[in-house]
């Protein structure tokens, strides 16, 4: 049957059944074959249900990036809160490193506490003025790995709402600060109140219960280590994509907060959300992980 199927790699039963049949095989046993040893023609969903919250645990945090506007002004530094989702927007003359440290210190100038900070690997936000600004003023400051944009969600669904919610291309500094001022005045069905109506106390008692929520998903979708998995992959809404998980499986070494570190048969080593892996035992074990730029660390030879 397999070398019938390496001859005639038909995914489908109703192309491949007629085939094996043609060739001596009973049906039975064609079909399964192909639920037995063949990754199927299927799509499989987000999992959304075991998609761990993004919060944090301790007010200040914040997740920002920068919005191309093109127009004056050409670019904002867009800013909002984990937790009470209230949205900042600073105007930007240039998309670099100054630029960027100018509206973070406005940024911290406004706000009351900056407890913490999450972007994207930009170029800009990586130069040492910037980490210094992070460091000097106890700003946990994190970057997303390669593979777990998930994390940056909030910010990247503001500012699709920011682009939704305004009728030209570019946005104005009048309109900007309307803009705004609309988010953060209306209620957030993630936080059941309006941004600028968020108080301490309402912010208190939305970590506790994301906290909850995150420790039961962790006891209850936790995969243990020697598990092998396959990697839910990105659909491409423009392109064909018939199979949405990973031809070959990963073995699972260590759960890293909520996110899983899974590696490859040469030791390399990738970092995911949870949610992007599936259980599975059909397949190969992938001799190495695309674009790893992690190791696991066997042994410690020195300490500075």
């Amino acid at each position: 049957m397999k070398a019938l199927f390496k001859q005639f790699p038909f995914l489908s039963a109703s192309k491949f059944v007629p085939i094996a049949i043609k060739h001596g095989f009973d049906k039975k046993d064609a079909l399964d074959y192909l639920k037995s040893s063949i990754q199927h023609d299927q799509r499989y969903s987000e999992q959304r249900h075991i998609m761990r919250p993004i919060y944090s645990e301790r007010s200040g945090a914040y997740q920002f990036d920068t919005f191309v506007n093109g127009l004056d002004p050409p670019y904002y530094l867009i800013a909002i809160n984990v937790n009470t989702r209230k949205g900042y927007a600073y105007p930007m003359t240039r998309k670099n490193s100054s630029s960027v440290l100018e509206a973070l210190r406005r940024h911290q100038s406004i706000v009351s506490t900056i407890s913490a900070m999450t972007s994207d690997q930009d170029a800009a936000y990586l130069t040492e003025p910037v980490l210094s600004f992070m460091k000097s003023h106890n700003i946990d400051y994190r970057t997303t790995e390669d593979y777990d944009h998930n994390r940056l969600s909030i910010i990247n669904r503001f500012i699709r709402t920011l682009r939704d919610m305004n009728s030209k291309p570019h946005i104005s500094i009048p309109k900007m600060e309307a803009l705004l001022n609309a988010y953060n005045s209306t209620v957030h069905s993630s936080i059941g109140c309006a941004p600028n109506d968020m108080t301490p106390e309402l912010e208190k008692d939305y970590i506790e219960k994301k906290r909850a929520h995150t420790d039961t998903l962790r006891l209850t979708t936790r995969l243990e280590p020697g598990t092998t998995v396959r990697i839910m992959t990105d659909l491409d809404c423009f392109k064909k994509k018939r199979l949405n998980l990973s031809k070959e499986l990963y073995t699972v070494t260590a759960n890293e907060g909520s996110n899983v570190i899974i590696k490859g048969a040469d030791h390399s080593v990738a970092s995911y959300p949870r949610f992007r892996l599936f259980p599975s035992t059909v397949g190969k074990l992938a001799k190495t992980i695309d674009n790893a730029k992690r190791g696991i660390v066997e042994e410690i030879l020195d300490v500075i």
